[in-house]
């Protein structure tokens, strides 16, 4: 099975198990993986972290790395809970750690929390 049709089926199976919303997430990162440097024509049980990496360092515009690794482990995850794939060889991927967020609230919002807050309360 090559990635390309390991990426369809996995797709065909989403649009039945996800909301759109969340299989469109999967498509646009499974897709280009797929096409990526003709992977599309690499068979699954070949993949190795290497080919994640090429993929990745190829992109330096795109900021969720860790969103990139997940679509792809959870594609290869799949399709070994499915029988399609013998060994999952990128269970062990190291995904980048999340990054805190810091929300610097406005004068206004701030305000507005406390009045609600009081409220509330």
């Amino acid at each position: 099975c090559t990635v390309i049709d390991l990426t369809t089926l996995f797709l065909a199976w989403s649009t039945h198990h996800h909301e759109p919303d969340t299989t469109n997430w999967y498509k646009n990162f499974l897709e280009d993986f797929a096409l990526f440097n003709d992977n599309s024509s690499l068979l699954v049980s070949e993949i190795l972290p290497l080919h994640v990496t090429h993929w990745l360092d190829a992109r330096p515009s795109w900021k969720a790395k860790r969103s990139d690794i997940e679509a792809i482990k959870r594609l290869l995850s799949w399709a070994e809970q499915e029988g399609l794939l013998e060994e999952n060889r990128l269970r062990r991927i190291k995904r980048p750690p999340i990054k805190s967020r810091v929300v610097t609230l406005s004068d206004a919002e701030r305000t507005e929390v406390l009045v609600r807050w009081r409220e509330f309360l």
